[in-house]
């Protein structure tokens, strides 16, 4: 075969592209060096920008999160409400034992008012069915209500923080408090004093004949209506918590107060003047005792906020405006002090910020130099193979003759 002298230069090319190609490494690797270095610098890093993320749970949720807290609130929310309801059951079913003593009980202002030998009628044959059934759920309701009102406040409490929850059970506590009162003033006052009223009207031969049906919903709708009305006291006090009203305002509208109550009353009370009026007395009276404890409410914050600022007017010796002994230490020291330790704890927040940083800066220095020390040993490692193959082809009288075909200069 001829002799091939294109391939010499080319694998001469081709052997003199790996060490120009290792000539120009240790610039590239500077180069990445640099960059690497520049990247790993947290001074020069350039902060990308956090996007806020709104979460149901809290911030910093992804919205997989989200939507597994949102649906875990479900589920427990499901969960409270199948045990209310399981424990409603039951109590209907206690409730319907005594429906008839519950009925005569509901019934005892109207007998003792009502001439001797008369008493409800029912006018439909299953009218007295469908009243002990009504009488055993309204009462299932109620027996059954601390373990429901536990469920409901199971569910939120947990989301609330604790000067919050004790807010809510003494709302709770008044409410049930004032519904209860507000149900006892109508069943011994308003009930007796209305229908006493009406049958004052029933003269001559007109006989009164009250159909159950009508007579338990008007003393049912009586009970509920007085319950809520004297929710007043709760509803004024909120009010004066988040700032709408004062004791102020509450007195100077008071006349226009007077009149809603009065408007409110005829609403909720049978057609009738004296149920009105029992209605009207004991709402004002329970304004007036709202604006009394709104302005005792205010005065105690005044009170307070009073004497935070006689401790602040503290002497240096230690003695306060009232002459008590304050520890030898002024509001002025005691506020020092405060700085004082606010400062030391941000200046070992920032010193472990900085030890962070100085480690993370000295481990991506040590792997760099691991990284270099690498390519270098490569490197090395590589002129070594060149260098000995070089020295090989000398030593053997590269290129030689073959001496199967004589006269012919083969190159490898």
């Amino acid at each position: 075969m001829p002799a091939a002298g294109p391939m010499s230069s080319g694998e001469s090319e081709r052997e003199v592209e790996p060490e120009a190609e290792e000539e120009a490494s240790p610039a590239a690797g500077a180069k990445g060096s640099a960059e690497k270095a520049s990247v790993l610098d947290p001074a020069d890093t350039p902060k990308k920008p956090v996007k806020p993320e709104a979460s149901f749970g809290g911030s910093g949720q992804s919205e997989g999160e989200q939507e597994v807290a949102f649906l875990e609130h479900l589920g427990e929310l499901r969960s409270r409400l199948i045990k209310g309801l399981a424990a409603i059951v039951p109590a209907i079913l206690i409730a319907y034992e005594f429906s008839g003593k519950i009925l005569s009980f509901l019934s005892a202002p109207l007998r003792a008012v009502m001439p001797q030998g008369q008493g409800l009628i029912a006018t439909a044959l299953p009218e007295t069915f469908l009243i002990h059934m009504k009488i055993a759920l309204w009462g299932g309701v109620f027996l059954s209500s601390p373990f429901w009102l536990y469920q409901l406040w199971a569910f939120v409490a947990p989301g609330l923080y604790r000067a919050e929850r004790r807010a809510a059970v003494k709302l709770t506590v008044a409410a049930v408090g004032l519904m209860a009162l507000g149900a006892a003033f109508a069943y011994f006052v308003v009930i007796p004093a209305g229908f006493a009223f009406f049958l004052g009207f029933a003269e001559g031969e007109v006989t009164v004949l009250p159909a159950i049906q009508g007579y338990l919903s008007l003393v049912m709708t009586l009970l509920l209506a007085f319950g809520v009305a004297f929710q007043l006291p709760l509803l004024l006090l909120f009010l004066a918590a988040v700032g709408l009203v004062d004791s102020a305002k509450l007195v100077r509208f008071r006349r226009f107060a007077v009149l809603a109550i009065v408007v409110l009353a005829a609403f909720l009370t049978p057609p009738d003047v004296l149920s009105q009026i029992l209605m009207s007395i004991p709402l004002v009276i329970l304004y007036e005792l709202s604006v009394f404890l709104i302005r005792g409410r205010e005065r105690a914050t005044a009170a307070r906020e009073a004497g935070g600022g006689k401790e602040a007017d503290e002497t240096v010796d230690g003695k306060g405006a009232d002459g008590k002994d304050t520890g030898g230490k002024s509001a002025d020291g005691r506020a020092r002090e405060g700085h004082d330790a606010a400062s030391k704890r941000t200046s070992g927040k920032a010193k472990a910020m900085e030890k962070v940083a100085k480690k993370a800066a000295e481990k991506a220095a040590k792997k760099e130099a691991k990284e270099a020390a690498k390519k270098s040993a490569k490197k090395v490692a590589k002129d070594s193979r060149v260098e000995k193959t070089a020295r090989n082809r000398a030593g053997n009288g590269w290129p030689k003759k073959c001496t199967a075909t004589r006269g012919v200069r083969w190159h490898f």
